[in-house]
């Protein structure tokens, strides 16, 4: 029904054997070309465009220096897989529901797109967060976190998910059953790089329950100890980089922790068809990526507030492309009301899924920045994998100790 162990194992020890790399600058991701150019956009005509940009892009091309070009949209042949269109289908013949305290009723036996044709903010937040991303993926990347003064300091991990229930593509189809805890999916998180936090691994585990925190643990490497983590430090950040737990996936608090106000569809600039590595600067004038591709495409726009008064961001404004729901930007406000960050998610369309290259978090504030760009630690080649079906019991605090040693 599922491969063996050993999958999973290979994966994590070549991720292990991490030795430091410089990051790829001008080698190609794929063979595609990009949409027939249309420009090049800087300070001195970024006004041009200014009504199709969001805040963040804006104020980097008005502000920070950084250079763009814009290109007509790029044909595409991407699509999930036949199983998740299937599920999407069957979405639309029986409603999903939204239930205050068993989650998504009609939806887990079977998966795909929830709201096919969403009409409110929480339900174009439940796309997102079952857009198509198989079963399970498994990411290795590497980061750069960088001040204003150029400074550099660099990490190299590995991040995986398995869907608990919604699965559509591989054994079993629907859930993991029996699933007594209600668990929706789990996460795995763990670093091979520096020497002072190779080993450390943190376990993530999602309820179905709309009033059940998430479960978190650490194993720390240097204590050779497990600790269970607050939820509360969700919205810590991660391990001294520019952004916090929440902001993986793009969208990774639990939805109904948020009011979800959507703000409209519009076509926007956004980052779709990446092809290129991202190259960047070290803070010339300000730690940034510099060859990025912009497409127009429509986009839902989504104003988030958490529930919790003590969380750190006043409000998010989110970007998700419209045909695949991934977030593509988001343009984080403090609590002042105040824009504080943009956090950029660049990607490539790729024939079954959406392969986010590279994970980018701007404080605009502090003029500093993390980059992370989703690449083996070993060979620089593309990160993302899909449907790997690793063995489940591997999202467990026994399987960190052994990620640690």
């Amino acid at each position: 029904m599922r491969c063996t162990r050993s999958i999973f194992f290979a994966a994590v020890l070549t991720a292990l054997c991490f030795t430091v790399v410089s990051l790829p600058g001008t080698s190609v991701v794929c063979a595609d070309e990009m949409g027939k150019l249309i420009k090049i956009i800087d300070k001195n005509n970024v006004d041009e465009i200014k009504d199709a940009l969001s805040v963040s892009h804006y104020v980097r091309i008005s502000e920070w220096g950084q250079k763009v070009r814009i290109t007509e949209p790029k044909p595409n042949n991407h699509k999930p897989s036949d199983t998740y269109i299937a599920a999407t289908e069957q979405n639309k013949k029986v409603t999903v529901v939204m239930h205050p305290k068993d989650g998504l009723l009609n939806y887990n036996d079977h998966g795909g797109c929830p709201f096919p044709d969403p009409k409110t903010g929480i339900e174009v937040q439940w796309n997102c967060e079952k857009s198509y991303k198989g079963d399970d993926f498994f990411y290795p990347y590497i980061g750069h976190f960088m001040g204003s003064r150029g400074d550099e300091r660099s990490i190299g991990g590995v991040w995986a998910v398995i869907k608990w229930v919604g699965r559509t593509d591989l054994e079993p189809i629907g859930s993991f059953e029996p699933n007594p805890k209600g668990v929706e999916h789990k996460e795995l998180i763990y670093q091979t790089y520096p020497f002072e936090l190779k080993g450390t691994s943190i376990c993530t585990v999602r309820y179905l329950s709309p009033d059940k925190a998430d479960d978190m643990w650490i194993y720390v490497a240097s204590l050779r100890r497990i600790r269970r983590m607050s939820t509360a430090q969700r919205c810590d950040t991660y391990i001294g980089s520019d952004f916090i737990y929440d902001d993986f996936r793009g969208a990774a608090w639990k939805v109904e922790s948020a009011d979800h106000k959507l703000l409209g569809l519009k076509d926007m600039w956004v980052c779709m068809n990446q092809i290129e590595d991202l190259k960047y600067n070290k803070g010339t004038p300000y730690p940034q990526r510099t060859n990025e591709i912009l497409e127009k495409r429509p986009v839902y726009i989504n104003e988030v507030k958490h529930h919790n008064p003590n969380y750190i961001y006043g409000k998010r404004i989110v970007y998700y492309d419209k045909q695949t729901y991934m977030p593509v930007l988001t343009d984080v406000y403090d609590v002042k009301g105040e824009f504080w960050k943009c956090i950029h998610y660049p990607q490539n369309l790729k024939p079954t899924y959406v392969d986010t290259i590279a994970f980018d978090v701007y404080d605009m504030q502090a003029r500093c920045s993390t980059l992370l760009n989703f690449k083996d630690p070993v060979t620089g080649g593309g990160g993302l994998t899909i449907n790997n079906n690793p063995e489940p019991n591997n999202y467990s605090t026994a399987y960190l100790k052994k990620l640690g040693r």
